[in-house]
């Protein structure tokens, strides 16, 4: 697995990006998944998609169900292009028709529908990419970029919907760690000084403000933590290390969640607690946020759901 060499993933890379590219290769190469972990990394950025349930075959038009390797409507991982076929085809990563465990194979990217950015954390997906011999996605913001340019040309929608996620991102200002007793305080704070997310560590265990409800209210300020603890500012960097490790220990059920509400199903919560992303509604085996606030705490309604805060672990709804 190496970061990608080309400016914009949606266009081969240039002869001179390439022989970069085989200049850099030894340089950047993860060989294995154990060096991947060693170096540091739990996942990486990818491009995801669906094979497209139905599609024309031949001079006849004839319609085929899936392809030859996928069932319709598989999810496959895409690495970037990296041919001078301007993207006609593409190395995925997905389970077979006829199989269980994932491959890697090219196939056209015209039987791919439904493009989005997703975070990858499965070890069998990860080992399949550090073994490859293609290019594929790092952890870093700059692939992060790099796929949604991507999208700008397959997904003009999702493109904008990553940039407006970014853009509430960059809204944050500061990171602070707490730390008094047995106990650790990570808070993440906007630019007027209010919570967003939390992180405490204490002898009960983990507690998370996208699981349970202890998000702080009010203004954040060190100087009026109580106490002989000790407070300091900290890197973007150490706080999502932190709270990504925290999260992947919950992958299987959140994957479970994503089963149980598709995009579109319907769904009945209650009103938990309101935060800064919006209201946050608990249901039958979720969690999820509402960007419109109305209505009172503990007030149960109907949502539909409409799409997937990974960041969080949380649906994303919509009052109907």
């Amino acid at each position: 697995m190496i970061q990608h060499l080309s400016n914009n993933p949606g266009r081969p890379m240039s002869l001179e990006e390439y022989k970069e590219y085989e200049k850099e290769y030894e340089k950047t190469l993860i060989k294995s998944y154990e060096a991947f972990q060693a170096a540091g990394h739990e996942w990486c950025w990818c491009l995801v998609g669906n094979i497209k349930e139905q599609r024309e075959y031949g001079e006849e038009h004839e319609i085929k169900k899936g392809t030859k390797a996928f069932s319709g409507g598989s999810k496959v991982h895409i690495a970037p292009v990296q041919w001078g076929d301007g993207g006609e085809n593409v190395i995925v990563i997905g389970v077979p028709r006829y199989g269980k465990s994932n491959i890697e194979i090219i196939m056209r990217s015209k039987d791919i529908e439904n493009y989005r950015l997703k975070r990858v954390f499965k070890p069998e997906i990860i080992k399949l990419m550090c073994a490859s011999e293609h290019l594929w996605w790092n952890d870093t913001f700059e692939d992060r970029d790099r796929i949604i340019e991507w999208l700008d040309y397959l997904a003009p929608e999702e493109a904008k919907k990553e940039r407006e996620r970014i853009t509430a991102a960059d809204k944050v200002t500061g990171y602070i760690k707490y730390l008094a007793d047995n106990e650790r305080w990570y808070f993440e704070l906007d630019a007027d000084g209010y919570a967003t997310r939390q992180i405490v560590i204490d002898n009960n265990g983990c507690h998370m403000s996208c699981f349970e409800y202890c998000l702080a209210e009010g203004v954040v300020d060190p100087a009026d933590f109580d106490g002989e603890g000790i407070s300091q500012w900290i890197s973007k960097e150490e706080f999502y290390d932190e709270w990504n490790s925290l999260l992947s220990q919950h992958i299987d059920t959140w994957k479970a969640t994503k089963t149980n509400y598709p995009i579109g199903s319907i769904c009945s919560g209650k009103t938990k607690a309101f935060y800064p992303q919006g209201q946050i509604v608990e249901g039958d085996g979720f969690i999820g946020v509402c960007k419109m606030e109305s209505g009172s705490l503990h007030e149960i309604k109907n949502y539909s759901v409409c799409d997937y805060d990974d960041s969080n672990m949380w649906l994303v709804l919509k009052q109907i």
